[in-house]
């Protein structure tokens, strides 16, 4: 990138000479990497320590009213839900209903296709002073940052 950059400010100065419009111009080059999915389900912000540093936490499968996502592990579509139950009592609902054979939804009918198997969830965000309206909010925020209204993703509605 470094290269090319040069090649482009090489180029311009030289376009410069010849036009007296660019003569008081000059290139001003910088590059920032866009945040990927990776950099948004792995880091946080949650759990800040009050001497200011960051600290990274995974929440447990114990943890309670939170936002989660389930991947799928063939094809990597996300579903993101909230519970104020455990994360893993949610997780196991979500099962039930898949080998139940009871779900109609995107998200069930997806993992009948692909097999519970499949199925991988992790925690996105948890607080436990949220009120539902609070939590539900969340969720949509974070339905919207990762995308997975289907047919990219597995939640069918905002």
């Amino acid at each position: 990138m470094h290269d090319f950059i040069k090649k482009i400010k090489h180029n311009f100065s030289g376009a410069r000479e010849n036009c007296a419009a660019l003569g008081a111009s000059r290139v001003i080059s910088a590059f920032r990497r866009n945040k990927n999915l990776k950099d948004i389900l792995v880091h946080t912000d949650l759990n800040k320590k009050e001497t200011g540093k960051e600290a990274r936490r995974v929440l447990l499968p114990t943890a309670s009213n939170v936002i989660y996502a389930v991947r799928c592990r063939t094809c990597r579509k996300l579903y993101v839900g909230e519970t104020g139950n455990q994360l893993q009592l949610r997780v196991r609902q979500h099962l039930y209903m898949i080998t139940s054979g009871k779900g109609t939804s995107v998200l069930y009918v997806h993992f009948k296709l692909h097999g519970p198997h499949s199925l991988q969830s992790l925690g996105l965000e948890g607080n436990r002073q949220w009120t539902r309206t609070q939590r539900q909010a969340a969720e949509r925020r974070w339905i919207h940052r990762l995308g997975t209204i289907d047919p990219l993703g597995l939640n069918e509605k905002f």
